[in-house]
């Protein structure tokens, strides 16, 4: 995020914007010339939180160190719902937004020492495209290796929406504990 040189003595807004998901750093423009001061301010705060729907685990609630086959499942589903990952229509592409997510399935897999990942793919809603559903878990089974998940945890796998189990997360790829 590049913000304006403004923002250089107000490090609490600085490390706020820092925290938001997504983003990765703040960079500080100069400015060219002092600004004006606005005839009018606004005050602006962010939404509200929505309702909780249910006790699903998020990611961070969960507990530090080894995860064990159920708490493992858990920290997966969890990720796979916090942090669905998301491809264009019809395409199975690792955008920024997919590799954000896949970051954080990466820190769960990581915990997961002995077991082995099905990294499921699915294609678009209302498609029954098996070959974008298995380009898009190859290409995220490639990134989570590239990003040091070790070759026998992980195993690519197309799911269609004609498939007998459901979508575990919201997004194009689920993680299952074999």
């Amino acid at each position: 995020v590049t913000a304006p040189g403004a923002l250089a003595g107000k490090t609490d807004l600085a490390a706020e914007i820092a925290a938001t998901p997504g983003v990765r750093r703040v960079i500080l423009a100069r400015d060219a010339a002092p600004e004006k001061a606005p005839d009018q301010t606004a005050s602006i705060s962010a939404p509200p939180p929505p309702p909780a729907e249910d006790a699903r685990p998020t990611p961070a609630a969960l507990p530090d160190g080894e995860f064990d086959p159920a708490a493992c499942q858990r920290a997966l589903d969890a990720v796979a719902l916090a942090e669905p990952v998301a491809f264009r229509p019809a395409r199975a592409t690792i955008d920024r937004r997919a590799a954000f997510a896949l970051d954080k399935a990466v820190e769960a897999i990581r915990r997961c020492p002995m077991a082995t990942i099905e990294v499921r793919g699915h294609a678009d809603a209302g498609a029954a495209d098996e070959a974008l559903a298995r380009r898009r878990a190859l290409a995220a089974e490639r990134y989570l290796r590239r990003e040091g998940v070790a070759g026998r945890k992980l195993v690519g796998v197309a799911c269609c929406a004609t498939a007998q189990e459901p979508r575990r997360g919201a997004g194009a790829v689920d993680y299952i504990l074999r």
